[in-house]
């Protein structure tokens, strides 16, 4: 008896797969059917190595000179250029409290729209009090906007956000 049911359940199986292959939509819906029977069947396997592939103990170090070495040299020219100011804006930020973050945000925003305004009188300190004094109403590029007298459009914004955002 239950040779004959497996009988007659591969005969129905194989019919069933000849008129769906025959089909066009037939064949779509076995392959999806198949996609997602492996998907299923393979979900398992990508869950521990999702979970656990950071143990593989391979990490991905990149170097200052590395990443120095990828930048546009006409960039690299104006971070040269303006190397001793960039520092003393790490100096003042570090000697404020502030953290490496905000110091590196600082360095960005310094070489994309302050470039000149830094030999305006305590120039470095008001640049670390638009970090010091952000609140609910004023963020930083607020602050900065109101004490340098620059702008930021909406996508200025939101690449600082998204490249500083914890």
């Amino acid at each position: 008896m239950d040779i004959g049911f497996w009988a007659v359940a591969g005969k129905v199986a194989k019919k069933l797969l000849q008129i769906l292959a025959g089909d066009e939509k037939g064949r779509k819906f076995l392959g999806y059917v198949i996609g997602i029977a492996l998907f299923i069947f393979f979900l398992p396997l990508i869950a521990v190595l999702g979970l656990f592939g950071w143990m593989s103990g391979e990490t991905i170090e990149l170097s200052y000179d590395e990443v120095y070495s990828k930048i546009p040299s006409e960039y690299r020219e104006t971070i040269e250029a303006y190397e001793d100011e960039l520092s003393e804006i790490d100096r003042v930020f570090l000697d404020n409290g502030l953290t490496l973050t905000d110091a590196s945000k600082a360095r960005t925003i310094f070489i994309s729209c302050l470039v000149g305004k830094e030999s305006e009188e305590g120039f470095y300190q008001r640049y670390a009090e638009c970090f010091l004094n952000q609140c609910g109403d004023s963020d930083v590029l607020t602050n900065i906007e109101n004490t340098f007298s620059v702008t930021f459009t909406e996508q200025e914004r939101l690449q600082l956000e998204n490249l500083y955002s914890s």
